[in-house]
């Protein structure tokens, strides 16, 4: 699969939201990574679900670190398994990014789950939280390649991060 440039990809045939995510990412090609201009110095996949942005900067960036965010237990198995196929290391954090570490309510499985204020225990799991600010601020990199697809979260972490994005920065939405 060209944007995945030789790397491996599992994809859940069972699975009609791997099938969809697999459609937008490797036929519509939603976050072209031929587009980045630089080779990033990290490359930040908030919102992992199965692995397949990050299959896809391990083989457009194999010099890159590669750090996948994804806080729904139930997609960790199968983002793991994808992990584990590359040829490059990924970082995986159990995680939602947010603008504080600890834990939240997280509604919603598959894709389009999100961080809710207001719950309804028989509805939602709690997760952990990661302070992506400050992880970025930590990592310090010199170019990103920064995806975030977080299902809400992006109108708090967008400014939150603005200070921290090194010049070279590329972000997906």
């Amino acid at each position: 699969i060209a944007p995945a440039r030789d790397q491996r990809i599992r994809v859940d045939l069972d699975s009609p939201l791997q099938i969809d995510v697999f459609d937008e990412l490797f036929l519509d090609r939603i976050y072209d990574l031929d587009a980045v201009t630089f080779a990033p110095a990290l490359v930040a996949d908030c919102g992992g679900f199965c692995g397949f942005v990050s299959a896809m900067a391990a083989g457009a960036f194999p010099r890159a670190r590669i750090a996948c965010f994804e806080p729904f237990p139930g997609n960790l198995p199968n983002l793991r398994e994808q992990l584990a196929l590359l040829d490059v290391k990924v970082e995986l954090h159990a995680a939602a990014v947010h603008v504080r570490d600890g834990a939240a309510d997280f509604s919603g499985d598959g894709i389009g789950g999100s961080l809710v204020q207001f719950s309804d225990p028989s509805r939602t799991v709690q997760v952990k939280c990661l302070d992506f600010p400050a992880w970025l601020r930590a990592s310090a990199p010199e170019s990103l390649v920064w995806k975030l697809d977080v299902e809400g979260a992006e109108i708090d972490l967008l400014p939150a991060c603005l200070a921290s994005l090194p010049r070279r920065t590329v972000c997906y939405l």
